[in-house]
């Protein structure tokens, strides 16, 4: 399948090699442009290259491999959407009604103009690609539609009100709905409090998303508290503005620029900045991301606490975080915070702050010198994450660490994942492996997972505790390969494989190594297999373990059962047990070694016995 948009749209988009179906009625042009789809039945594993023509002007191309289609009707149904005004900064796609199960909802959208677009719900649409080109705009993106019936309608937002274009929606059948073989896909993964960038005046003309609930900023004195970290706020700003600003990595909209010019500032410094309300937000096991960037000369005009973010709740209460000290700052340089609101002690508060019902955000500064002269700081996502929840997918196309970047790094977001070499993910929140109902084939296979460095070493405030989980949860015909896989993290963070993961689905653990987690098997009838597990808390509420290394664990492997343990090898830290059982009875015990533990009664003898009765071993 191919989609192509073409500035100008005043020619038809014709091949003039092959032999390509039209999907009817995309050759019609709109807002000046044209976004036509044309799509063929690959009779070979090396498909000709192909030339289409049109008009000279600019051009924009995505061409789409879809695996596991029912050849002899492909497509099931489609829509095509044209903007309705040149004024409206967003296009609604429009929704489609399917007759069968498990299509494939393929959507691009075509635009007139140099500009950014982004999906107003990050969450509803896979993004596959964008381009801006010097006249056009094309976005490609895709979402799983299990269930015959409607569809969703996904909204783009455009960067500019005056521009627009159509919208393609097909969805494509699936060579057999009673085993789909599906593409993977995500149902939950994070939150979009505010996207800033540009100005908040709606009018034609001026760049940034246009909100449909527009950000009223003010200046740092209409927040609560007085003083933060021992350090006063500042008087009313003497001037106050916003500005664009597009920085390299802006191909997804502009950054918001917070112009805040502030006297009365000596060489002991104030708090200075600005303020906006949002909507009541709990923000109850969340990590909170932003992109913000400091504009001015950091050496002579910041003082040493930096940047900090500051939320507020209804009644009053407040607490703030540090973005960064000064020590690490540059300038322009784009960062992006990560604060687990549970975990993180934040740098100051109020004492009393309810973070279910947050209605204000504010970024501050600590601004030296009497220099009036404006300072910007610079904004651009307010986002929040809890974990992000991967179904669907194949053997032929699995969710992998690839795809993790994919959801957490598109559409707008950056820096919420990135992947280098050909899997080293690094993931700033929790993962979830399958939602116990759809089927999910994940495939992480000689990759590497890891969280961030404490975060501490570079920006002053502490690690991500407890964000980063990764959990298990498959339904019957599910499939987890984690074969010669690294998964570490050097905060302790949860490996859970959840209860009513299904014992009947596909684990495969061998050659992983599983780095500094509280791994808890709460599911009888699963075995991790052949993996090591080093600086690991254990628990075994059920499940088992079979053929693994259980290194310099921080505390005993905690088990109900020891035969639930087989073949596997223990090596001590020098104190403590190796196995704590809980349960009495009388339990077979095989194949397991144990090197530098202690004689029997000794503090760090093989095996507690916890259980308040008797148990018996046969080993």
């Amino acid at each position: 399948m191919v989609f192509i948009t073409q500035d100008g749209g005043g020619t038809n988009i014709v091949p003039t090699i092959g032999s390509w179906t039209l999907l009817s009625g995309s050759q019609a042009a709109a807002q000046a442009q044209r976004t036509v789809c044309y799509y063929k039945i690959a009779t070979s594993s090396s498909e000709a290259d192909e030339n289409f023509t049109g008009a000279t002007d600019d051009w924009i191309a995505h061409t789409l491999l879809i695996r596991n289609v029912n050849t002899v009707d492909p497509i099931n149904t489609f829509d095509i959407t044209n903007s309705a005004n040149s004024t409206t900064p967003y296009l609604d796609s429009g929704t489609v009604t399917t007759d069968e199960n498990y299509c494939t909802i393929l959507q691009c959208w075509g635009w007139d103009g140099l500009h950014a677009v982004v999906p107003e719900d990050p969450n509803v649409i896979i993004n596959l690609a964008k381009v801006i080109n010097i006249g056009c705009v094309q976005y490609v993106g895709y979402y799983n539609h299990n269930t015959a019936g409607i569809t969703t309608a996904v909204r783009l937002l455009s960067e500019v009100a005056s521009e627009g274009g159509s919208c393609i929606t097909v969805a494509v059948n699936d060579a057999n709905p009673s085993t789909p073989k599906m593409s993977p896909d995500s149902v939950r993964s994070y939150e979009v409090i505010k996207r800033y960038g540009g100005i908040t005046t709606l009018a034609a003309t001026v760049r940034g998303f246009i909100r449909h609930d527009a950000i009223t900023w003010q200046d740092h004195t209409n927040i609560s508290a007085s003083t933060i970290d021992g350090l006063a706020i500042a008087g009313a700003a003497t001037a106050f503005t916003q500005v664009n600003y597009i920085s390299t990595i802006s191909d997804w909209g502009y950054y918001t620029g917070i112009s805040q010019t502030t006297s009365g500032v000596n060489a002991t410094g104030l708090w200075v900045g600005a303020t906006h309300t949002i909507p009541a937000y709990d923000f109850t096991a969340k990590i909170l991301s932003v992109d913000w960037i400091l504009s001015s000369v950091v050496t002579s005009r910041f003082g040493v606490r930096g940047a900090i973010i500051y939320l507020e709740d209804s009644a009053g209460g407040w607490a703030a975080w540090q973005l960064s000290r000064r020590s690490g700052l540059l300038i322009n340089l784009p960062y992006v915070n990560f604060i687990s609101i549970d975990n993180t002690p934040p740098l100051d508060s109020s004492g009393t702050f309810d973070k279910t019902d947050v209605v204000r955000v504010a970024y501050l500064w600590h601004k030296i010198s009497t220099n009036t002269s404006a300072q910007i700081m610079r904004t651009k996502n307010l986002i929040t994450m809890d974990r992000v929840t991967f179904v669907d997918g194949c053997a032929e196309s699995p969710a992998t660490p690839t795809f993790i970047n994919r959801i957490l790094s598109g559409n707008g977001c950056y820096g919420l994942t990135s992947v280098q070499g050909k899997g080293q993910a690094l993931i700033k929140c929790g993962v979830r492996i399958g939602n116990g109902s759809r089927t999910t084939y994940f495939d992480a296979s000689a990759t590497s997972h890891e969280l961030p460095a404490n975060a501490d070493r570079f920006w002053n405030i502490p690690a991500l505790a407890g964000g980063g989980r990764y959990r298990i949860l498959l339904s019957d015909n599910g499939t987890v390969k984690l074969t010669s896989c690294i998964i570490a993290t050097e905060t302790k963070q949860e490996f859970i494989i959840e209860p009513g993961s299904s014992p009947l689905a596909t684990y495969d653990f061998t050659g992983a190594s599983i780095i500094g987690y509280d791994v808890t098997n709460d599911e009888a009838g699963i075995t991790f297999n052949s993996a090591t597990f080093q600086g690991c808390d254990i628990q075994l509420n059920g499940g088992s373990m079979d053929g693994c290394n259980i290194v310099a664990s921080t505390s005993a492997l905690v088990t109900n059962d020891l035969s639930n343990i087989e073949n596997c090898s223990f090596t001590s830290t020098g104190t403590g047990h190796a196995i704590e059982i809980t349960a009495t009875g009388t339990f077979d015990f095989s194949g397991n070694t144990f090197t530098g533990y202690g004689a029997d009664a000794s503090t760090d003898a093989v095996i507690y016995n916890n259980s308040g009765g008797a148990v018996t071993i046969n080993i």
